[in-house]
Order: structure tokens, then C-alpha cells, then sequence
């Protein structure tokens, strides 16, 4: 389980800055796949890869 009520989506399109003080405590986590997957996409689309 992630702590997450339902699966999420990433938008890899949708890319924003968040200052560090409005981050707030952690409400779910990604596996080492997932993340993986996440990275991979994100060095495409920024051309990277």
C-alpha cells in the first residue's frame, strides 16, 4: 500500500515548481519501478533521451 485511497497518476506534461515551505508531510510513495518508469518518461520528454 502506498497511502494513497486510489491509484494516482503522474503527468509528465504537467511539470511545476512548489516552493519548500508549501511542502507538507508525505501522503504516498511510488515504487522503485514506478519510479523508474517516472524517470524514463521525464528524460524523454525533456529530451534527454
Amino acid at each position: 500500500m502506498n497511502g494513497l485511497e486510489k491509484r494516482s497518476e503522474v503527468m509528465i506534461d504537467k511539470i511545476q515548481t512548489i516552493p519548500v515551505d508549501k511542502i507538507g508531510g508525505e501522503i504516498g510513495r511510488a515504487s522503485d519501478e514506478e519510479m523508474l518508469a517516472i524517470n524514463r518518461a521525464l528524460a524523454i520528454f525533456l529530451g534527454f533521451a
